[in-house]
């Protein structure tokens, strides 16, 4: 799941260009449960509660490096 931030709204009105901003598209964090990392990712496993800090994270799914994520 993903939150609307004040920036969020301020790009949806069309009053920040997300040309120009440093994000591309709404959503700067997220949260929920992992289902599906790289064979070679030993810090997490499937199942594992997250939350993340990347951009453009309003959407149905993201992938992530997994720096971004805290479990």
């Amino acid at each position: 799941m993903s939150g609307l931030n004040f920036k969020d709204c301020l790009i949806a009105m069309g009053i920040i260009d997300v040309s120009i901003s440093e994000e591309n598209g709404l959503g700067l964090e997220a949260f929920g449960i992992l289902e599906w990392i790289e064979p070679d990712v030993k810090n997490y496993a499937v199942g594992d509660r997250f939350l993340a800090f990347v951009s453009a994270t309003f959407s149905t799914s993201f992938i992530s490096r997994p720096l971004s994520i805290f479990v």
